[in-house]
């Protein structure tokens, strides 16, 4: 099995949101989803850029302070994956047309990455996890039992124009698209969930071990739905079984059940 993609792609890193109130957003990811606040960064002026909540060893959600993004951007803010050399990837991004710098900046936690608008202006994120870099220095902190997921398994992807965004995802990061219609990195269960539909909400799917023993915490808990209803599981016309629940911008958070393989695990985390 080969571990990369034609783009040096490995896993999905992270996603990151726009929070309109980043503590509210805090609350319904610990609270409900049960994970904890890693680190926070910031702009040059000392205001909050953005949070993160961390899902597993390599993966976490970001929480962007959404006043001071663009307000014509989307609530899903990035995109991003791993990759095991960011100025490879650099260098072939650079010869396949994308305006890149002439080296790869280091952000705040230490890791080299880069990012290139997709064609539905999504920005898409590579980060090359550093050794003296967060997370890999610090690999086993701010993960707590009660976290619902250790795995984001899939992010939505709204898609404008088919043609331009199946060129740039499968033809210039070498992803490869399934039978259902998503696409995935060579080797590796899918990544991205792709819509073109107007009223699809954004999402991102979480992989659980069991969805009963998580739909019995959420109701536990006494988590309620923005319709004020309580979580129930859902099962879609492919026949996959989930539970949906929507964040305080209305990003939906999808729980899927997946008994993942070591190898899985190892990749994902």
């Amino acid at each position: 099995m080969n571990d990369t993609a034609p783009a040096g792609l490995l896993a999905l890193s992270h996603v990151a949101l726009r929070a309109s109130d980043i503590e509210r957003s805090v609350a319904f990811y610990r609270d409900v989803l049960g994970y904890d606040e890693a680190s926070r960064l910031y702009h040059g002026d000392g205001a909050l850029m953005l949070l993160n909540m961390r899902v597993s060893e390599l993966q976490w959600i970001e929480l962007f302070d959404a006043r001071r993004l663009s307000p014509d951007g989307g609530r899903i803010h990035q995109i991003a994956f791993r990759t095991a050399d960011a100025e490879a990837l650099r260098r072939l991004l650079l010869g396949r047309g994308f305006d890149v710098p002439g080296e790869c900046p280091r952000g705040q936690m230490g890791n080299a990455y880069l990012i290139v608008r997709s064609p539905d202006g999504v920005d898409i994120e590579f980060v090359e996890y550093l050794p003296a870099a967060w997370p890999l220095r610090d690999p086993s902190s701010h993960l707590p039992a009660r976290r619902l997921s250790s795995r984001i398994l899939r992010i939505g992807v709204e898609v404008r124009d088919p043609r331009a965004s199946r060129a740039f995802y499968l033809g210039q990061l070498g992803l490869t698209e399934t039978a259902s219609g998503t696409w995935a990195i060579p080797g590796h269960e899918p990544c991205l969930q792709p819509s073109a539909s107007p009223v699809t909400p954004p999402c991102f799917v979480l992989a659980v071990p069991n969805l009963g023993r998580a739909l019995a915490r959420l109701v536990e808990a006494g988590h309620q739905m923005t319709s004020g209803s309580a979580p129930c599981i859902h099962q879609t016309n492919g026949g996959e079984q989930r539970i949906e629940l929507f964040d305080p911008d209305g990003v939906c958070v999808q729980l899927v059940e997946r008994s993942a393989t070591v190898d899985e695990q190892d990749r994902s985390r």
